[in-house]
């Protein structure tokens, strides 16, 4: 038993303790200082202390520390919805809360009063689909809506079971037996049969990551794949919500948008790929203070605006003026230092040198990602892509990169919601290219002292 009185996420071990950070390092307690090659949570975007944000929070904090967001604004709050949906043509709002969790409920919250004050307050919308081996947040709205099974499990008594149907995730690596094309249409028609099924007068919305993060490590999906889900959801007049809250703000970039839906898909027109509503958090704020964001669509704003004219959310510190003024900070520096461009290069330079030294490895199984969000998936067998029996092998890799001064996120059951091993690689938008070169060395040889 842990002798700290906190509740940490072990009650059997003793965390470590950090006591400064400082660009892409940690320092602890014992002297020991760790690269972030994750950014925690694929979180410090811009890495640690930066003095500009250190400075934006404190003039913060001297001028307004808190407001009820039900009476008043600020300018920090002002600033930062103009910032973030400037240099697009979907999102019209930005709604900002405290974490992913809050947003993904928010959005829960949202898509069901769109068809209210679309349809009446007797409109039968009220069912959701997303897909297994998916994760949405912590809040029982949020897991009822995500499929990662093991953090279900011990709250599935709790969860929404009849209004949420989950189908088949886009995960080619295991799943795709044919042609991209034809793999993509087999999942659009597991969709389109589920919509059926549940009958679309019932259905609000079709709830999806672009690039799947903590459940499955970084996966991509197929090409054509974002762009058929929105002609379906057109079809049936359902909302199409891509949740980037770990995926979004810059981490899958192509150099130039901050979202993963566009990124991956930047020669269609936005109107062809573009969701209803999108969630987005880590990157928003790069850690400096907590803070996620609901982005809406002008289709779902003008339906609120023309028919009550509000929208029934609220949380104690939703649109926090200190909150708000870091994350501006963080958004004005990838602005201006062109943060986009250059992550969007590093990405490719991480992605070569993945596919180069991490790939022929034994027990690697697939290399997959975007922008600087990278997965290694480890199985027993490469032919078969048979998972370990038991999870461990990433956490094997993990200690042994953490021994050689280089912190990696875990990812687990990912190969079927039960087994699977995975590693995910974020780090900041800032690093530089040996910093890269380090991280993918380090990983390689922790790869071969793990197995």
């Amino acid at each position: 038993m842990s002798q700290s009185s906190v509740l940490h996420h072990s009650l059997r071990h003793e965390p470590l303790v950090v006591t400064s950070t400082k660009g892409q390092y940690l320092t602890f307690s014992t002297g020991q200082k760790i690269f972030d090659a994750c950014g925690g949570a694929a979180v410090s975007c811009i890495g640690h202390s930066d003095e500009r944000v250190i400075s934006a929070i404190t003039k913060q904090l001297q001028n307004v520390d808190y407001i009820y967001s039900g009476h008043y604004t600020t300018a920090s709050v002002e600033q930062l919805s103009e910032l973030i949906l400037r240099d697009q043509n979907t999102f019209t709002h930005a709604l900002f809360v405290s974490s992913g969790s809050e947003a993904m409920d928010s959005t829960l919250k949202l898509c069901r009063q769109y068809f209210v004050e679309l349809e009446g307050l007797e409109t039968q919308r009220t069912h959701f689909i997303s897909r297994r081996q998916s994760y949405h947040g912590a809040t029982l709205g949020a897991l009822s809506v995500g499929g990662h099974k093991f953090r279900r499990s011990f709250f599935e008594p709790l969860l929404e079971h009849n209004k949420v149907h989950q189908i088949s995730p886009c995960y080619a690596y295991r799943h795709q037996t044919d042609s991209e094309d034809d793999y993509t249409e087999t999942l659009i028609q597991e969709l389109i049969d589920a919509i059926e099924k549940v009958g679309i007068e019932n259905i609000a919305a079709f709830i999806f990551e672009p690039v799947v993060g903590a459940a499955l490590a970084a996966v991509p999906p197929t090409k054509g794949y974002i762009r058929r889900v929105r002609e379906v959801c057109n079809r049936y007049g359902i909302l199409m919500v891509c949740d980037e809250v770990m995926c979004g703000m810059g981490r899958c970039t192509d150099g130039k948008s901050l979202h993963a839906w566009k990124s991956l898909n930047p020669a269609l027109p936005e109107d062809q790929i573009a969701p209803d509503i999108q969630t987005c958090g880590k990157g928003l704020g790069g850690g400096y203070a907590p803070i996620s964001a609901v982005l809406v669509s002008k289709k779902v704003a003008d339906v609120l605006a023309s028919g009550s004219g509000t929208f029934r959310n609220g949380f104690t510190y939703q649109a926090h003026p200190t909150s708000c003024a870091g994350a501006l900070a963080v958004q004005t520096i990838i602005k201006e230092n062109n943060l986009l461009t250059h992550a969007a290069q590093l990405g490719k330079i991480l992605a070569t040198l993945l596919l180069e030294k991490v790939a022929p490895l034994s027990h690697v199984g697939n290399i997959r990602g975007a922008g600087l969000f990278w997965g290694i998936e480890f199985v027993k067998d490469k032919t078969t892509k048979e998972p370990f029996d038991k999870a461990g092998a990433a956490v094997a890799v993990a200690d042994a990169a953490f021994s050689k001064g280089i912190q990696i996120y875990v990812c687990g059951t990912v190969a079927d919601g039960t087994l699977g091993d995975a590693v995910l690689i974020a780090p900041a938008y800032n690093c530089t290219e040996d910093e890269i070169r380090v991280i993918v060395d380090v990983v390689t040889a922790a790869i071969q002292e793990a197995f």
